[in-house]
């Protein structure tokens, strides 16, 4: 008789503010999001997680705002996130249209780790600041890279994957000119 191979999952949070913040938790995290699609029929819904969650010894619990008035506003705050990234404009250029997002998120003062602060500036405003233009082209390649990795196993992708590849290496080399100049 043939012994039946186990199939073990190493979890963990992909970059991110869950990777920062509760990345140690990952495969407990994991495990547990398991255990509630096993017990919901192979079926996994948010509610079911919030539903686990509720119970302070689940190992989500402590993800969760549970203050009423706290998770109020801090949805509020990424509601208004997805209102400011949602903004496109219409560009014309003869005769053909396209949009554009109008407002980037950037670290307002990369060089002052004191003061890093978030937020959001026009278009204009990161195209016409190097430093600006890079976080947003270094945003651009993780969510790429994100992409890339999710869907790797799809050979009808891979013409798709050598230009990203390609790509990161230009820009790897634009990114150390810009290193060399500043000194």
């Amino acid at each position: 008789m043939k012994k039946s191979k186990k199939v073990v999952k190493e979890y963990k949070f992909k970059e991110g503010f869950f990777k920062w913040k509760y990345g140690n938790k990952a495969q407990a995290v994991g495990e547990e999001i398991d255990k509630i699609k096993y017990e919901n029929n192979g079926i996994l819904k948010p509610r079911f997680v919030i539903e686990a969650a509720k119970n302070s010894n689940n190992p989500l619990h402590e993800m969760f705002e549970w203050n009423d008035e706290k998770a109020a506003e801090l949805q509020r705050l990424q509601f208004a996130r997805g209102i400011i990234s949602s903004l496109v404009i219409e560009v014309k250029f003869n005769n053909h249209k396209t949009q554009q997002n109008v407002f980037y998120s950037v670290t307002l003062n990369p060089e002052n780790k004191n003061d890093n602060k978030v937020g959001y500036l026009e278009i204009g405003e990161v195209m016409g600041d190097d430093r600006y233009k890079l976080q947003v082209v270094n945003k651009a390649l993780q969510e790429i890279s994100y992409w890339q990795g999710k869907y790797s196993s799809y050979n009808e992708l891979s013409k798709i994957f050598e230009s990203i590849e390609l790509t990161k290496e230009y820009i790897a080399k634009k990114k150390q000119e810009m290193l060399e100049l500043e000194f």
